[in-house]
């Protein structure tokens, strides 16, 4: 009968074990799952944006995102990651335009 205690969760690299890796489902976001969630995910970015134009270049975007990058998931809710980062996607796409210098132009200038 040993005497060693269980492995905890997580353990310094200087005890000789790694940190442990994410598990559960464990599965790796499917491109199938953004053409399934595409129409909700347009309602949510045109609510999030204002206007049809934006809603489509946001949903854009954070699809090319996903699938630049695809990402393994820790749960079964795929549209709640979807939507995650479709927020995440628009704020990060406003923290951008808005390092931006505005160029405007005025009808005297033309």
């Amino acid at each position: 009968m040993s005497t060693e205690s269980p492995p905890t969760a997580w353990q310094s690299p200087s005890e000789g074990r790694q940190a442990p890796r994410w598990h559960g489902a464990g599965r790796t976001l499917q491109p199938e799952a953004l053409v399934q969630h595409l129409d909700r995910l347009y309602r949510a970015a045109w609510a999030l944006c204002g206007s049809r134009e934006d809603a489509e270049d946001l949903v854009q975007e954070t699809c090319a995102r996903l699938l630049q990058k695809p990402r393994r998931l820790r749960s079964d809710d795929e549209f709640g990651y979807l939507l995650r980062t479709l927020r995440n996607t628009s704020f990060s796409l406003r923290r951008s335009a808005s390092r931006r210098p505005r160029v405007t132009t005025t009808l005297e200038d033309i």
